[in-house]
């Protein structure tokens, strides 16, 4: 079935994800044919869970809000893996306070042991996360709304860039937040 016109329509997931056809597929309105929506949905639906979202512009923003969390639990889980470690606590022993309270996130699971062993094959390159954090600020100041703390997280990618990370993924962040804190970088 064949369905003309375009749709706003960003993706939430990993490769295992879209292998699985498990995605959260945001959709905003079929372009000059709302009429459409419908086709449209059938055929993004193939790719996993279409979550509605009205009209043109909200989907992209939501895909923003999204990967600023992510952001944030990466550049977060950095920051306390570094002063538990310079600490001397082992990591371990944050993790299972962490992974078996309310504070569990199955994000870390997966970024963890990546940043602690320094695989940064790419699942999300870095670049393309600095290019996002940067939409990020402009679209919290053209709301109004305080952009501090995700500048900051920007600095940190900017940083990671610089240090040739950019084509990792983007949990390479880590070495340049725990590197800058001196944190010892052995796992302990």
């Amino acid at each position: 079935r064949r369905v003309h016109g375009y749709a706003e329509a960003p993706v939430s997931g990993s490769t295992a994800q879209a292998e699985s056809r498990a995605l959260f597929i945001l959709s905003g309105e079929c372009a000059g044919a709302p009429e459409r929506q419908a086709a449209m949905r059938e055929m993004l639906s193939g790719m996993g869970r279409v979550v509605e979202l009205g009209a043109t512009g909200k989907a992209a923003n939501v895909k923003l809000a999204l990967n600023q969390l992510i952001l944030s639990n990466v550049t977060g889980l950095s920051v306390v893996v570094g002063m538990v470690r310079a600490a001397g606590v082992p990591v371990e022993a944050l993790m299972e306070v962490v992974n078996n309270g309310p504070l569990s996130c199955k994000y870390y699971g997966l970024k963890l042991p990546k940043m602690l062993a320094g695989d940064f094959a790419p699942a999300f390159p870095l670049r393309l996360m600095t290019k996002d954090a940067r939409l990020m600020v402009r679209a919290l100041d053209a709301a109004s709304i305080d952009s501090r703390s995700v500048a900051a997280m920007l600095a940190q990618l900017e940083d990671a860039m610089g240090a040739g990370h950019g084509d990792s993924d983007f949990c390479a962040v880590h070495t340049t937040i725990v590197g800058r804190s001196g944190a010892a970088r052995s796992s302990s």
